[in-house]
């Protein structure tokens, strides 16, 4: 068994996307365009946190598809902004440009939250999450606002500054999650926030 585990992730990974332990969290969605949508979010997971990515194999195949769905969305806002940082440097873009972005995206979760399609895959899956489980909206626009952050400010004055941002781009992470994952008291909220 040991030898097994030294061989890299990178070798075995071919081979155990193969399994219908692998396949069956996808394979049992019976809508084709919520399959797409799950598998390009499972991919985003799976390339942007590899350690995560492979934690959640321990989940059940509902839970794993909202994580990754949750995944999806946190790390597509991220992107959104972390990727437009060195444009608006080089003033190729504007930060009223990626604004323009995160509103845009504002309205379409906002949308999503009322039912209505969006033609998005993360916010398809995403739909189909909050069909199965209460996330308030004001996690994801708290989330947005954080992100927003990374725009206008890369100092701050005091802990009470840094725990407001913390909170918007990493609490909100955990309180989503955790509404996917369950907890039988409100006393684990404190923690998904900690």
């Amino acid at each position: 068994m040991t030898g097994i585990l030294k061989i890299p992730y990178s070798l075995l990974f071919p081979f155990y996307k193969r399994t219908s332990f692998h396949r069956s969290v996808i394979d049992e969605v019976a809508d084709e365009e919520l399959k797409k949508a799950f598998s390009h979010c499972r991919e985003i997971t799976r390339h942007f946190a590899k350690t995560f990515y492979l934690a959640t194999r321990f989940l059940p195949n509902e839970k794993q598809r909202g994580i990754f769905a949750i995944y999806g969305l946190c790390r597509y806002l991220d992107n959104l902004v972390d990727d437009c940082e060195d444009l608006v440097n080089q003033k190729a873009i504007s930060v009223h440009e990626i604004e323009d972005r995160l509103n845009h995206w504002a309205d379409c979760l906002e949308r999503t939250y009322k039912g209505h399609a969006c033609n998005d895959l993360i916010l398809t899956a995403f739909a189909d999450v909050l069909n199965r489980y209460h996330i308030p909206i004001e996690y994801p626009l708290l989330l947005m606002e954080g992100v927003k952050m990374d725009l206008v400010k890369d100092r701050y004055a005091n802990f009470d500054e840094v725990y407001d941002y913390s909170y918007k781009v990493a609490s909100v992470v955990g309180l989503m999650t955790s509404e996917v994952f369950g907890y039988s008291d409100e006393s684990a909220i404190p923690h998904a926030i900690d």
